[in-house]
């Protein structure tokens, strides 16, 4: 699954999910089919390099998804699907108001398919056998004071199942099975071609600000983020084990110069990724038989930002960011980042963007 907006997609495109870090590191691939569409309350998009607020890894450009949270979702939404393909789906979202400060919404979606479907005879199942679960529930507080809380707890598991329909004809419970398909253990006749996958990640994220009294351009706040994602993978011979331990905290004060033509926000980060990755790869026709390769890594990133943005009457925005991080592996380096956009009438805008990004790739 894929986001495609304004030739914006791929892996030098951030994806952030309410403004903070979404489908990236070993996530990136499937991550985006953890976010149901019910769910989803709008999407926005910023072409070319994105705030150095948000990091520095948008190079081409920032995509965040809104979810719908206690504010603006419906007391009870559910949503159900059946298909004769065997597919079933269940997405649920209502929101609940928990005492005069808090509220909560809570978010789930269940997916079933376990209906062996070869209409085209090529001895393939047309589409992957599959069960997914994937649950939300999120926070809100709004304080008497000017202080506001958004905090959140998601938990996934995703099982696939695919190859060739011999593999999965005798099996009653495929799924029960899921291990044996993982690690190549189950007996089957004529051995015929596989694939299986098995996803499980939890992830929290909290949000605390402040606006001062009085003065609503004025505040600070903080933003964290942490996940651990386990994926297990085998297509064919070929079996990968992954492992991202994830944190990320950003610390953000934001306020005026003289009026509020001329904004500012600053900010420290830090960033903590854990990797640990192994490949194998097995066969006797091969000289790399029975052999592992193992990619472990860890990266911690403390960085500082800065960004201005002038607004010179209802024609002319101009926003203008630098950060700098330093790389425990890769040193110090500098992310300078500019956003202008003008406009022409009331629906023509010229816009220009020019900027540096930076991200780790994942060779897996």
């Amino acid at each position: 699954r894929q986001i495609r907006m304004l030739g914006l997609d791929g892996k030098y495109t951030q994806l952030l999910v309410d403004n903070l870090p979404g489908p990236r590191g070993l996530n990136v691939v499937q991550g985006l089919s953890f976010i149901p569409g019910p769910w989803i309350d709008n999407i926005s998009i910023s072409k070319g390099t994105g705030s150095v607020s948000g990091g520095y890894e948008s190079i081409t450009g920032q995509i965040n998804v809104a979810m719908r949270n206690p504010e603006n979702a419906e007391p009870l939404h559910i949503n159900l699907y059946t298909s004769d393909a065997g597919r079933l789906e269940w997405n649920h979202v209502s929101a609940h108001q928990v005492g005069r400060r808090w509220s909560t919404a809570l978010l789930s979606h269940a997916e079933l398919g376990t209906t062996i479907n070869d209409r085209n005879g090529d001895t393939f199942l047309d589409t992957p056998l599959k069960r997914d679960i994937v649950l939300r529930n999120e926070w809100k507080f709004r304080g008497d004071r000017g202080v506001r809380g958004e905090y959140s707890v998601s938990a996934i598991h995703m099982d696939r199942l695919a190859g060739q329909t011999a593999a999965f004809e005798q099996l009653s419970k495929p799924f029960a099975e899921l291990q044996s398909f993982l690690k190549d253990t189950l007996p089957v006749p004529s051995n015929p071609w596989t694939a299986a996958t098995e996803i499980s990640r939890l992830e929290a994220t909290a949000k605390t600000g402040y606006v001062f009294p009085g003065q609503s351009w004025k505040s600070i706040g903080s933003q964290f983020v942490v996940s651990k994602h386990n994926q297990d993978h085998k297509f064919g011979n070929r079996s990968y084990s992954g492992t991202e331990n994830y944190f990320r905290g950003n610390v953000l004060f934001s306020s005026i110069i003289n009026n509020t033509n001329h904004k500012f926000t600053s900010g420290i980060s830090v960033v903590y990724d854990d990797f640990n990755e192994v490949g194998t790869w097995s066969a006797e026709s091969d000289e790399w038989y029975a052999s592992n390769d193992t990619l472990v890594r860890t990266e911690i990133v403390p960085g500082a930002f800065f960004e201005y943005t002038w607004t010179a009457g209802e024609r002319l925005v101009v926003v203008a960011g630098l950060r700098g991080d330093h790389h425990n592996m890769y040193g110090a380096f500098a992310s300078p980042r500019l956003h202008l956009r003008y406009s022409i009438a009331e629906e023509t805008s010229l816009k220009l963007v020019a900027g540096r990004g930076f991200r780790t790739a994942n060779v897996f």
